[in-house]
């Protein structure tokens, strides 16, 4: 699928910039606190500032956190940021991959009914699924360390609702 191919520009550059770990790890953690400063993640997750600043930046620039409090500290401002309600990076990413593409054929879908043992099973076909492509992603640099042959950003997305919501 080409680029092009894209209804929802915004859709894709949320996707793509929640498809990096450090920024699901900064959403997850403000799922569970109410509000942190770019100091406070990088202590808790032991890494340097400078890569927490840059992507609560894109996170606020996105609109997935809102700063909520500036509080002075030796001479410095420290900023607080907030998760915007709704942002759950799993639901975020399952409501961006529904408005990603022109037409529905150009995406995989099912939708079936099962029961908790048949989803038990499901999840363990995924896990392999996911794994697999995991190898893919490892060949793949190893290929392109020696052609310097194009790689490609792949986004392979799995929603499984069994909330009943229909």
């Amino acid at each position: 699928m080409r680029r092009g191919d894209l209804r929802d520009d915004g859709a894709r550059r949320a996707l793509a910039a929640l498809s990096h770990p450090m920024r699901t790890r900064i959403l997850e953690h403000l799922q569970v606190h109410e509000h942190a400063s770019p100091g406070e993640l990088a202590r808790a997750f032991g890494v340097p500032l400078s890569s927490v600043s840059y992507h609560v930046r894109r996170l606020e620039a996105l609109g997935f956190l809102r700063l909520v409090q500036r509080t002075q500290r030796r001479g410095a401002i420290e900023h607080h940021y907030a998760a915007v309600a709704g942002g759950d990076p799993e639901r975020v990413v399952a409501q961006l991959t529904g408005r990603m593409f022109a037409a529905p054929d150009a995406r995989l879908t099912s939708r079936t009914l099962l029961d908790a043992t048949a989803i038990t099973e499901l999840h363990a076909e995924l896990e392999r699924l996911f794994r697999r492509a995991r190898e893919l992603e490892s060949q793949t640099i190893a290929r392109a360390a020696l052609s310097r042959g194009g790689t490609f950003p792949v986004h392979v997305v799995c929603v499984v609702d069994a909330s009943g919501g229909g």
